[in-house]
């Protein structure tokens, strides 16, 4: 299963092709247009038996000219997204413009099982 900052930035670099996408630290001299994947914090919750709920809030920043028409991009290119098989919904979608750079706020959920050892499930019986 590939990281959502993973998902995320590959979406990104497949939309804007020559932007730079930063998952990691933000240098002091980066490259712009650029933009920067930032995980806030995740939440985990137990559904069902072995399913789990995750969700993970992300900022992304960009840094660039036409911030509006980027914001506007952002909403359909985040809304969902797929790499390597791994597919993702991002929802709750928002943005605001601080400082000359867009503060585009989305949300992921994932659904995810715990993997349950087949020997608890079942256990052999024996008749007479």
């Amino acid at each position: 299963m590939e990281s959502v900052e993973s998902i995320i930035g590959y979406a990104l670099g497949t939309a804007f092709e020559n932007h730079t996408i930063y998952t990691e630290q933000v240098p002091q001299n980066l490259a712009k247009p650029c933009f920067f994947v930032l995980p806030l914090e995740v939440s985990h919750e137990q559904q069902l038996g072995n399913r789990y709920r995750r969700e993970y809030p992300m900022v992304v920043h960009y840094f660039g000219d036409d911030i509006q028409a980027v914001a506007d991009k952002l909403t359909v290119v985040l809304e969902v997204m797929e790499y390597n098989g791994d597919r993702i919904c991002g929802y709750k979608m928002s943005y605001h413009v601080e400082d000359g750079v867009l503060m585009f706020d989305l949300t992921v959920r994932r659904i995810l099982a715990r993997p349950v050892e087949a020997a608890s499930l079942m256990e052999k019986m024996e008749m007479e």
